[in-house]
């Protein structure tokens, strides 16, 4: 498959470094899908997925969080602050990533809140045990 053959899907990049919403085009790969291009686009190794409604996710650095030199950004539509960069996209019924709707985008670039130089969030792991037999009934 060539650079050519390759399809792309339209994406939100949210910028918090820049303070900026942007479309941006991701390649997919040969199994179609995008999360390479994602990856280096929010330069991270490691990332997860976040869903935003039935049709809308965002995809974020996993270990943004533990990075010093971080910037937030809080989406119109999540109830907490985002560290780093993070690409917003639709989904289908398959769950196949597809073109992010001009909607959304015009949601993102109106209301994406960025948070001041020196904004952090402390990485919290809360320990909750699994309920025995008798807690659950």
């Amino acid at each position: 498959m060539t650079m050519s053959d390759k399809k792309c899907i339209k994406v939100a990049l949210v910028d918090p470094f820049e303070q900026k919403v942007v479309y941006q085009t991701i390649p997919t790969d040969s199994h179609g899908s995008i999360l390479g291009g994602v990856k280096l686009e929010i330069d991270c190794s490691l990332i997860d997925i976040v869903t935003l409604s039935d049709k809308h996710m965002v995809i974020i650095d996993d270990e943004g969080l533990y990075r010093e030199d971080t910037r937030y950004s809080l989406l119109p539509m999540y109830p907490q602050p985002l560290a780093g960069k993070v690409v917003v996209c639709n989904y289908d019924e398959e769950g196949n990533t597809t073109d992010i709707d001009d909607d959304m985008y015009d949601e993102l670039d109106s209301y994406t809140k960025f948070m001041h130089e020196g904004f952090s969030v402390e990485p919290r792991f809360e320990f909750m045990p699994l309920p025995t037999g008798k807690e659950l009934n």
